[in-house]
């Protein structure tokens, strides 16, 4: 890994090189930096480009070193659709003793198979029942993915009412930098950790994925489709791109 000193800053960076004619910077949540280069440029040459970004690289740093932080104890809050909502933890003597249904509706309870817990979210409180050796956190994910599954479905099938566009399936990911993505076979994959998001910017994302099933591309044409339905996309857009890695990057 090469160095290069920008505005009295060391920065480590990889060369990556290829025999396509782009350029392209990408900065790391570790602070390092990777640039995709022609064959044809030399090391002096694609030092000189990242002096002439040295702006951007270093604001893109900084923005990944205040990156929040969760405690997931009690008393400690989680971003959920938007908002915060508290954590409160109770424990008891064994996951297998609190067995329950795997969904109980009308207490909102959540029973997980795998991990042996559940949890009950009503009025901005997160209750997690567990033993005192479960994993708090991963309670806390199965949380997310249950009700991002719900929330998303409902988002998903709004937007395909409103703009007649239908897809195959939708999926669940896990993503941190890659959202949401729709295949050739126009399956939608939409992370969990998006549910954290605010309810706009969770919509932009669905109608966005969901557009790339009739435009497999980011043409105008793509882009006009979807300000159609979101004339302010790219408010939305730059939000995402701003303020969601440093949302979620620790979940």
């Amino acid at each position: 890994m090469l160095t290069v000193l920008l505005n009295g800053k060391s920065v480590k960076y990889t060369i990556y090189r290829t025999r396509k004619s782009i350029l392209k910077i990408r900065v790391r949540a570790d602070g390092t930096v990777s640039i995709t280069v022609p064959y044809t440029m030399n090391e002096e040459e694609i030092e000189q480009v990242l002096k002439r970004r040295k702006r951007w690289i270093l604001n893109t740093i900084s923005r990944y070193s205040i990156r929040k932080e969760y405690s997931f104890a009690t008393g400690s809050k989680i971003p959920f659709i938007g908002r915060d909502i508290s954590i409160k933890i109770i424990h008891q003597g064994s996951a297998l003793d609190i067995c329950a249904t795997d969904r109980d509706n009308e207490n909102n309870i959540i029973y997980n198979k795998y991990n042996k817990e559940k949890y009950r979210h009503r009025n901005g409180l997160l209750e997690i029942y567990a033993s005192k050796t479960e994993s708090v956190k991963s309670t806390v994910e199965s949380f997310y993915r249950n009700e991002s599954a719900i929330y998303f479905t409902e988002r998903i099938e709004y937007w395909k009412n409103i703009t007649g566009i239908d897809y195959s399936l939708l999926k669940i990911g896990r993503g941190t930098r890659l959202l949401g993505h729709c295949d050739m076979k126009n399956n939608i994959t939409i992370s969990w950790k998006a549910i954290t998001f605010p309810e706009e910017i969770i919509d932009y994302l669905i109608l966005h994925e969901l557009s790339h099933v009739k435009y497999k591309d980011h043409s105008k044409k793509f882009w006009n489709l979807v300000e159609s339905y979101i004339p302010d996309w790219k408010r939305r857009r730059r939000w995402l791109k701003e303020k969601s890695f440093n949302l979620i990057s620790n979940l």
